[in-house]
């Protein structure tokens, strides 16, 4: 999944920390406890406008955390309530705070081939996942999963493009090989 915008400088920067979000979203290290007593907060990158934050139905955070518009969460919560859990988080963008959701997604699938999946090289030598290639043995019963072995990946499915479309939401889908 994509913003719709074609611009740079369009991620969202997380106010506080953000090793516990990305313990918590991504690696699943820490209960989401610390949720109960924080107001999440980001601003948008200087690449945006208010006229974008209205316009868009998902936005991308900094460590790569999925972020929805309060439209998308209110047609798609009955869906994806078994899949996802949605934290209110409010955007600054220049002069306007809008509330968007920060999205924690608990359904899980080896989706990625490592096999034939590319890879770049690090300067010490380790390997990064650069382009990865859907498995063929990827089950379609999902909307939004996470790849088993790297969680920060994540994907929607066919019936999340379809449902997106049908409501006339604002995300732009990319093709992940398969």
């Amino acid at each position: 999944m994509n913003t719709i915008l074609k611009k740079e400088a369009t991620l969202i920067e997380f106010q506080g920390n953000t090793d516990r979000l990305f313990d918590y979203f991504v690696r699943d290290a820490i209960d989401g406890e610390f949720l109960k007593y924080v107001e999440l907060k980001g601003i948008a990158q200087e690449g945006m406008n208010e006229e974008d934050i209205e316009k868009c139905d998902f936005l991308s955070g900094i460590v790569g955390l999925p972020i929805f518009s309060e439209r998308f969460v209110e047609k798609s919560s009955s869906l994806l309530n078994q899949e996802c859990m949605f934290y209110p988080i409010e955007i600054k963008c220049k002069n306007k705070v809008k509330t968007f959701y920060l999205t924690k997604i608990n359904c899980y699938q080896q989706w990625i081939d490592y096999d034939n999946s590319g890879f770049r090289t690090l300067v010490d030598g380790s390997k990064m996942l650069d382009k990865p290639i859907v498995t063929k043995a990827i089950h379609n019963d999902f909307y939004l999963i996470r790849d088993t072995i790297t969680k920060s990946r994540w994907a929607a499915s066919e019936n999340l493009k379809k449902f997106v479309e049908e409501h006339k939401l604002n995300i732009e889908f990319e093709i992940v090989d398969d």
